[in-house]
């Protein structure tokens, strides 16, 4: 397997940032910055305050939002391929 890696800086308002599935095996790793955001993963949710991490599948619908304000947050998403 090969893994590749994307790493952002997020700054979310008080919208919901929705994403589809990635390719199968991806995952995501999430830390807040500041603010705290609320995380739904395959119909899990939590919320995150700054300075908490979570790490949830990214192969299933997810979406992320602030709450109470404005946030930032880091984002690490790791996708898998089969090696060429």
């Amino acid at each position: 397997m090969d893994t590749r890696f994307m790493i952002s800086v997020l700054t979310l308002a008080e919208l919901w940032t929705a994403s589809q599935p990635h390719a199968r095996g991806a995952g995501e790793q999430l830390t807040v910055l500041e603010g705290s955001v609320k995380l739904i993963s395959g119909g899990e949710d939590e919320t995150l305050n700054q300075g908490d991490t979570a790490r949830y599948a990214a192969d299933v619908p997810h979406s992320i939002a602030s709450i109470d304000g404005p946030a930032r947050a880091f984002l690490i998403v790791k996708y898998s391929e089969p090696a060429a």
